[in-house]
């Protein structure tokens, strides 16, 4: 809001100067697409803390062509994007009549602070990975955000192993931590199965953000489904995605022993510890409170 009040209050002479001149001024989190007389505008910070991606189709009716930015390569392939660029960390771009320009270049030497947690919790399993990239075309050739939570799931099978002898199946905790609960028990040769569902039309913000100690139970069930019949007297595997504050886990890990009788829960997290605050977008509250510093 207060970026959009002071481009608006602006006075240089074209948008371009106006957005380059501020943008230039500014520290922090972004991607923006900004949409002018002149052209639409894309840009991102020089960290490259969030993603921003490009591309056109064909419109069928009047074929124009049409450019479309979004922070998933997912949205844009949806719209009919077949070739997609990213917009690389403090660049700002300008799309008119004559196609892309860009007005303000990366800079290879500016140090990069990429978010993790799109890849590990925010971003569709079909976008492309969020990651640093040399040039605007590599993000064509980079692995879905699905393949690299698979991938984390055979790194953690490997580092932190569990036996047919102790467990009797696994299971993913939705929705981000089910690919790599696969791949951790397709690694091992453990059976998985989903005895844990998401609700169907959820529409409560994150729930890592929200939960409570005090009402954590009544959150996890409001969030999620159980196999009742399917639970009882098993040995189960958690694998999640990250554990942030731990409240959904210590609540997921009460209900399945107190009221599905779940003899033993195993945690398994495919992320690394997250034991900083985030200021820049992803609301983790205080540093005392995530689990991985105390």
């Amino acid at each position: 809001v207060r970026f959009t009040r002071e481009l608006a209050a602006a006075t240089d002479a074209t948008w371009e100067k106006r957005i380059t001149n501020l943008l230039t001024a500014k520290k922090g989190a972004w991607s923006l697409a900004i949409g002018t007389p002149e052209g639409l505008f894309l840009a991102r910070d020089p960290y490259g803390i969030r993603p921003l991606a490009y591309g056109s189709y064909i419109d069928a009716n009047t074929w124009h062509r049409v450019w479309v930015a979004a922070s998933e390569t997912s949205a844009l392939e949806a719209m009919g994007v077949t070739t997609h660029k990213e917009v690389l960390p403090g660049q700002i771009i300008k799309i008119d009549d004559t196609g892309p320009q860009i007005i303000v270049d990366h800079d290879p030497d500016h140090p990069l602070g990429i978010c993790v947690f799109e890849d590990v919790y925010l971003e569709d399993g079909r976008t492309r990975q969020h990651a640093p990239r040399k040039d605007a075309e590599a993000i064509q050739l980079a692995p879905t955000v699905e393949t690299a939570r698979r991938r984390s799931g055979e790194i953690l099978a490997r580092e932190a192993p569990l036996s047919r002898g102790e467990v009797d199946v696994v299971i993913g905790v939705p929705g981000t931590g089910i690919p790599g609960g696969q791949a951790y028990a397709e690694t091992l040769g453990l059976p998985y199965k989903q005895y844990i569902r998401d609700r169907e039309k959820q529409k409560d913000q994150r729930t890592f953000m929200s939960a409570q100690l005090e009402n954590i139970l009544q959150k996890v069930l409001h969030h999620f489904e159980f196999d009742a019949e399917g639970l009882r007297g098993k040995r189960v595997v958690l694998v999640d995605d990250s554990i942030v504050r731990g409240n959904i886990m210590t609540g997921l890990i009460r209900l399945l022993k107190e009221t599905y009788g779940v003899s033993e829960v195993h945690v398994r997290v495919l992320s690394p510890p997250i034991d900083k605050g985030c200021y820049l977008g992803v609301n983790t509250r205080r540093e005392e409170l995530l689990i991985a510093r105390q």
